[in-house]
């Protein structure tokens, strides 16, 4: 790349089908995205944004972990937490195919000097999970590190917004309403990456808020 020689790409409404062909795999399901670049010409940092609007990600392994591991938790935090689970599985709710996102954004920054991708905020928002967080990629030491909210049992949550006493105890973001989620850090290799329940009490930049698992069920 030339010095001083600045870069804009912006490509709106790529359909899956069309994304799919150029990263030659399977990973997007209808839907589209939008995809932002930009490069100031002066470093060799590319910094950019990725919108997903309804479209379902499957075959790719640290989401499929991911959702298998969060949809494992409640369970393993609360047995009575597993009736919910199983109804939404019965009910086809829980999509054995890939991940559903509604909608979505990842605004990211790569550097090409030192191939590290870091995906410095990650929000989306699925028909039973959202997730909410950031994710670093060092390819030349295939090291990965990153901390995930993800939220699950949607409906009850929207229950409980509803009810303004319960609200007021459970309340954990900062528009006053309750999300239940579980802290994820997900740390490791690349090619074989590990989760785990994070403590809410170690230093990060959400440390003044505790997961509605803490606070309703006493989990550290």
């Amino acid at each position: 790349m030339k010095n001083n020689a600045k870069l804009f790409l912006k490509s709106n409404y790529i359909e899956s089908t069309y994304l799919n062909k150029i990263l030659n795999k399977n990973s997007f399901d209808n839907g589209y995205i939008d995809i932002f670049v930009t490069n100031n010409g002066y470093n060799n940092t590319f910094n950019g944004r990725i919108n997903l609007n309804n479209t379902t990600v499957k075959d790719l392994q640290i989401v499929d972990n991911l959702l298998l591991f969060v949809n494992s938790t409640p369970a393993i935090v609360n047995p009575f937490l597993a009736i919910p689970t199983l109804f939404r599985l019965t009910q086809n709710q829980f999509r054995l195919d890939g991940y559903h996102i509604e909608d979505g954004i990842l605004k990211f920054s790569y550097d090409n000097n030192y191939d590290i991708l870091d995906i410095f905020e990650i929000k989306t928002n699925g028909n039973l999970n959202d997730f909410r967080g950031n994710l670093k990629l060092d390819f030349p030491n295939n090291k990965v590190n990153g901390d995930i909210d993800t939220i699950f049992l949607k409906d009850y949550a929207t229950v409980v917004n509803n009810i303004p006493l319960i609200n007021k105890l459970f309340s954990n973001n900062t528009n006053g309403e309750v999300d239940f989620f579980v802290p994820v850090q997900i740390y490791g290799s690349i090619d074989d990456m590990s989760y785990r329940i994070k403590n809410t009490n170690e230093n990060n930049d959400s440390s003044d808020k505790n997961s509605s698992i803490d606070k309703f069920f006493n989990v550290k």
